[in-house]
């Protein structure tokens, strides 16, 4: 409808006599029209969010996926999904994650920067402010992914593994509707 808006009013910009009255109320209507609009698919999408198992939590959605994957094709389905494997910014969030495993180990977006020893980052490109590593982890310099383990005494620590590892590795995806 914008996109209407503004054609129509290039393309009379030169002939129209009354463009400041006409224009600028139809842009109105339009941007109204839009703002209703928004909010209406915003309801849509919460409501199939919800039907399809995601669950909210500050302002972002989770799924856990039951599928093993590797890591790569799991950042990918998520990806397709247009959410990313979890980012985690703080301990109330790696409890929240925790909670959704069920029993499994479940990768997260971690992963270590190429040809860059001990530093890693998120696969959704949120800053790293926040690690939960277990205390013998990382331990494997030639592995470049992070999973999280089921353990319960471990209380949802983090371990590296290898990327191409295909074990009983669920993995929670991390959407965001801004």
């Amino acid at each position: 409808m914008k996109l209407i808006a503004l054609i129509t009013f290039l393309s009379c910009y030169a002939h129209c006599q009354y463009i400041d009255t006409v224009i600028p109320a139809d842009l109105k209507n339009v941007t109204r029209f839009d703002t209703k609009l928004e909010k209406q698919l915003r309801i849509l999408t919460v409501s199939n969010l919800m039907n399809q198992g995601w669950k909210m939590y500050a302002g972002h959605w989770y799924r856990l996926f039951q599928e093993e994957l590797m890591w790569i094709p799991a950042e990918n389905f998520c990806r397709e999904l247009g959410a990313h494997l979890v980012s985690i910014k703080d301990l109330a969030e790696n409890d929240f994650v925790h909670k959704l495993r069920k029993k499994n180990n479940i990768w997260i977006g971690l992963n270590k920067v190429r040809d860059t020893e001990g530093s890693y980052e998120w696969s959704d490109s949120n800053p790293v402010h926040y690690l939960n590593w277990d205390s013998s982890q990382p331990n494997e310099p030639e592995v470049d992914c992070v999973y999280m383990a089921y353990n319960q005494d471990l209380h949802g620590t983090w371990f590296d593994y290898s990327c191409h590892a295909k074990l009983p590795q669920y993995f929670v995806c991390k959407l965001s509707l801004d």
